[in-house]
């Protein structure tokens, strides 16, 4: 067995298979899942380990006793989900199926097949593998995405109720409503971790509990859930409706090299089944922007939000200023967001521009590159005979729709040249008001946007956060724009 044993309070740990006959070796703790025994190893660094897989799922309410620690509960459901997972490791057939359908070119697909075999004798999963003594317990937290990057592949393991649907998607069968139905189900998708797991897998398998002979890789399965999407098209379900595009929303993941952080907000911020602790939601959106995360002396010092704030900036990368946080009091730094969370002014969208705001962070105020100053008052022919023609309160309705996407605006409504503008709080009317937005970080139909007010000088005050509806056009020059 490979081992590299460390001394209790390792943050890394694994299952591993015992053999027979095989000594375990200083006292680990072991386990019998699917009629074998496995030990749970320290390693002193992930880069010790062997090739391994992680199992993402959604714990529940109902909960049992650590198996391996008296003393803390986990998910009821752990050990059959990673009974479900060993289960599949079996289904050989199944995976050469799934591989086929991933690496068309045989050398590449012969590759990752002895991986993943090898990947089969170890895993991580949290119930079990996550210490829960400091400082380990939080720098385990804080590394989870590299975890999840360093794994050979990911397992999610969905609920019963999902097997005919993982079947179906398994034998290019067609989806009907009651499919989506049992997918919406499940509470896997709104999990804060759910996204950076996803961002993070090299590759991802699904599956359903105690079903682990049939499984289907994460391409199969959310390209037919787009393939068939029609089966869902009379829900009337907005909550619905709004969980099955979460799991559309993922799709674009597999395209996506750079993730700004606006997105990363957005994406984490749609997952409404709240953490444990409240700053893991920080931790997740961390997870994905970086490649290692601080350690704990240094998280000591600065919150989680105001680490993933200076990582963006770093990056060149400064749309998290797209929130609804409360703004620095310091001279020149107006803009800047506070508080221990960070909050984007709209989540349940499809965010791209993967680059992010870019900037220069000045002594006084900061320069925004790529934005579009739009004026207030000044409505379009396009926007009056769109509203002429609804013969209804246009942006009112548009309001319910943003209030569905998570927008917790006043709701107020500014009308702009090319569209309107909602900002988050009560403003007062004022000529030197004007709108800025990202030619570099929008949404379908929209952008996030900044609320600034102009003077004497070509630093612009911060006074609020927004949502734009609308267009910006192309040709409009792109500006820099100052903000303090």
């Amino acid at each position: 067995m490979n081992t590299h044993q460390n001394p209790a309070g390792s943050f890394f740990k694994l299952l591993v298979p015992v053999a027979e006959q095989e000594p375990i070796e200083n006292g680990a703790k072991t386990i019998n899942l699917s009629g074998k025994t496995w030990a749970l190893v320290d390693f002193k660094r992930i880069s010790d380990a062997p090739p391994y897989t992680c199992i993402s799922y959604s714990w529940g309410k109902e909960e049992m006793v650590n198996p391996l620690n008296s003393e803390e509960n986990i998910s009821a459901r752990s050990i059959s989900v990673i009974e479900t997972v060993i289960n599949s490791f079996e289904s050989t057939e199944c995976l050469e199926t799934e591989m086929r359908s991933l690496f068309h070119k045989e050398i590449k697909r012969d590759e990752k097949l002895e991986l993943i075999h090898k990947a089969s004798c170890a895993i991580w999963v949290d119930a079990l593998c996550r210490p829960q003594q400091q400082p380990a317990a939080d720098i385990c937290i804080q590394n989870m995405g590299e975890i999840y990057r360093e794994s050979t592949q990911v397992f999610v393991v969905l609920n019963t109720d999902c097997t005919n649907t993982v079947e179906k998607i398994h034998n290019k069968d067609p989806l009907n409503l009651n499919d989506y139905l049992a997918i919406a189900d499940d509470d896997w998708i709104d999990r804060v971790w759910t996204y950076q797991e996803y961002a993070n897998s090299k590759i991802m398998f699904l599956v359903a509990e105690d079903k682990g002979d049939t499984f289907v890789s994460e391409a199969n399965f959310l390209n037919q859930l787009m393939t068939h999407d029609v089966a869902y098209t009379d829900v009337k379900d907005v909550e619905l409706t709004q969980k099955l595009e979460r799991w559309q929303f993922l799709i674009a993941e597999q395209y996506l090299f750079e993730r700004s952080a606006f997105l990363v907000m957005s994406a984490v911020n749609r997952r409404f089944c709240l953490p444990t602790r409240p700053e893991d939601r920080v931790n997740a959106m961390l997870s994905v922007i970086s490649d290692k995360y601080i350690d704990t002396q240094s998280q000591n010092l600065i919150t989680s939000a105001e680490y993933f704030m200076q990582l963006c900036e770093k990056n060149n990368d400064f749309s998290f200023i797209f929130s609804t946080n409360p703004r620095s009091k310091v001279l020149g730094k107006g803009w800047r967001p506070l508080d221990t969370q960070l909050t984007p002014v709209i989540s349940d969208v499809s965010v791209y521009g993967g680059n992010g705001l870019s900037g220069v962070v000045k002594d006084t105020y900061l320069q925004m590159n790529n934005m579009c100053h739009m004026i207030l008052g000044k409505s379009n022919s396009v926007v009056s005979a769109i509203e002429s023609l609804l013969k209804a309160d246009f942006p009112k309705e548009l309001l319910k729709i943003l209030k569905q996407r998570g927008f917790t605006g006043c709701g107020e409504c500014i009308t702009l040249e090319h569209g309107y503008f909602f900002p988050q709080h009560s403003y007062k009317h004022s000529k030197n008001l004007f709108v800025a937005v990202s030619f570099d970080v929008k949404f379908h139909q929209g952008a996030p946007g900044l609320l600034l007010r102009s003077n004497d000088t070509n630093i612009n005050q911060f006074c609020d956060t927004g949502v734009f509806i609308g267009k910006i056009p192309e040709e409009l020059e792109k500006e820099i724009i100052n903000v303090s």
